[in-house]
């Protein structure tokens, strides 16, 4: 009888390890990452108030709706700018434009944001410039 306890004992074990296993790899096989493959955050640092952001598939013809619509985003502050999957069938490759409250104007191309998990907007040497990483 103490055989079969043991036996009993060892299989539920064996099936204990077995379910932790498959749950590791479940959670582990996964990315932690709750956000599209697409999605930025798009950070100020101007110097200036920015009035409407542009995000487009570099193939596109003209420049999408702007992403803030009636906000704007001021000098310091961030947005995380986020994808639908339609907008994620389009491609991997995106051209960014900004105006600021000065009406002024400034793009950049060919960005792949499957790659991309932070934009900042800065002057450098007089110039509009952006970085990511």
């Amino acid at each position: 009888m103490r055989e079969r306890r043991l036996l009993l004992t060892r299989r539920g074990a064996l099936r204990a390890l077995v379910l932790l296993c498959t749950l590791s790899l479940g959670v582990g096989g996964t990315s932690a990452r709750a956000d599209g493959k697409l999605d930025f955050k798009l950070r100020n640092r101007l110097g200036v108030t920015i009035r409407s952001v542009f995000v487009s598939p570099h193939q596109a013809d003209n420049w999408e709706e702007d992403v803030l619509g009636q906000n704007t985003l001021t000098d310091g502050s961030d947005i995380n700018i986020r994808f639908n999957s339609n907008e994620e069938a389009r491609g991997d490759i995106w051209d960014l434009k900004i105006v600021d409250s000065n009406n002024n104007s400034f793009y950049w191309k060919n960005f792949n944001l499957t790659q991309i998990r932070e934009i900042t907007i800065y002057i450098s040497g007089g110039q509009a410039t952006a970085s990511w990483k």
